[in-house]
Formats: C-alpha cells, structure tokens, sequence
C-alpha cells in the first residue's frame, strides 16, 4: 500500500513538472494561425572592390607551361606593390596544369600539350584605381578580367536596421490580418530570420582592353568604374497563435 502511495505522489510530480511546458504557446493551436512574412532593407554605398583576372597558359612542355604563368604572375604582383598596392590586399590561387586532349579521324585521343592557369584576387577600397590596376594585369600578361564585385566591408550595423525593419514589416502585416478579421488577441509563436549579403557583380571592362589591344591609345577608350548602392536584404518568418478570448 505504501508502495503504490509513493508511485502516485512520484507521478503527481512529474505532471505538475510538465504543466509549464504544456502551457507554453502552440503554433497547432486548434484556433488557427497568422503566418506573414515581413521584408526590410538597408542601403549603402561599397567601400570595397574585388577584382579577378586570371592567367592562362598552353604548351607542350609542362614545366614550361607552368612557368609562363608564374612569370606573369609575378611580373603582376611585383607591379602591383610597385603601385602602392598592399600584399594583404592580394590573394593568388594555386596554379593548376592539365592535360589536354585531341581526338584524330578514328577518335584515337591524342596528346596536344598542357593548360596552366592561375587566378588571383586584388581587394582595393579606392575605386579610382580601378583602370590602374587593369593596366598593369594586362600588360604583365595576364589575360583574363573575370569581372569586379562591388562590397560592403562591415555589414553588421546595415543588417541590424535591415532585420529591424522586417520585424516592424512582420507586425504591421499580422496587425493588419487580425483587424481586418475581427482577431482581438494572437501571439506570436514560431520566429525565424532570412538574410542576405550586399554584393553587386560589374561586368569587365572589355572594351578598353579590346582598344589597347589594337593598339589603340589609353585615351581612346575611358572606362568608369561605379557601382550603385548596395542592398542588404533581410526577412523574417512569423507565425502568430491566435488565442481565444476569454
């Protein structure tokens, strides 16, 4: 008797333990829901420029292949520190050598020599050293402007306004679902935010580097290089319980 006592005082205590939990807001909730989706943005303008080139190489031997790469390359990094540029500013991927292949009259894949090639990044916060810096790329060889990407360096104050903003979005639009349906008390009960960064691709410059290839003067052709400002988007999912009036 005084075992099955203590089970029913044991068990009375597990559910008074559990009474809170089960008191918390359900989104099933039986009485429905609001589900919105609130928008908000910040603009700015970037302070920061990515540019890529690349530089590519064929030839049957492969060390030399390879070194025709590394010698643009270097002739490019050491012009760019010549220029003012920093070397914490430059990021140079690893070459990369390939075979390549042919295929005769009877599709027999013969060989046909070796692909180098090599990227590298320079970060720039003046913009107007954009022009610049394509200059020395193509004059030390390397022959491939794979586009500029415009940034922001720090988005962490933009992302605060822009997450703010969807949150104020979010309850004007369940504000306004619940008047509009007579709904006099609802409370939110499944959060969730969905951001993304600012960034903004350029297409190169290829008119200017078509010009100089020609042969044609460095005034012929200007090349501007702006961006718009920047987008920092963030939305935010609620779901809001709507609870029964007591």
């Amino acid at each position: 008797m005084v075992k099955h006592t203590l089970s029913a005082v044991l068990l009375g205590c597990v559910l008074c333990s559990l009474a809170p939990a089960q008191a918390q807001i359900d989104c099933s909730q039986a009485l429905g829901r609001i589900d919105v989706q609130g928008e908000g943005k910040a603009l700015a303008d970037p302070d920061l420029a990515e540019l890529n080139f690349t530089i590519r190489a064929t030839g049957k031997n492969a060390r030399e292949t390879r070194a025709a790469v590394e010698k643009n390359m270097a002739s490019f990094i050491n012009s760019l520190v010549a220029a003012g540029v920093k070397k914490e500013q430059i990021a140079a991927d690893n070459i990369t050598l390939n075979i390549r292949y042919v295929q005769d009259k009877n599709n027999k894949r013969l060989f046909d020599g070796y692909d180098a090639t090599r990227s590298v990044r320079v970060d720039l916060e003046d913009f107007s050293l954009i022009p610049q810096i394509t200059d020395i790329a193509m004059d030390s060889g390397l022959n491939g402007i794979e586009g500029f990407v415009y940034k922001i360096k720090d988005e962490s104050v933009l992302k605060v306004k822009a997450q703010e903003d969807a949150i104020a979005d979010a309850k004007a639009k369940a504000a306004r679902l619940a008047s509009g349906f007579g709904i006099k008390d609802y409370r939110p009960c499944n959060l969730s935010f969905m951001e993304s960064g600012a960034r903004h691709y350029a297409m190169p410059m290829l008119m200017k580097a078509s010009a100089r290839s020609l042969g044609a003067s460095n005034d012929a052709v200007e090349a501007e290089y702006t961006s718009d400002k920047l987008t920092i988007s963030a939305s935010v999912a609620a779901s809001f319980v709507i609870v029964q009036d007591d």
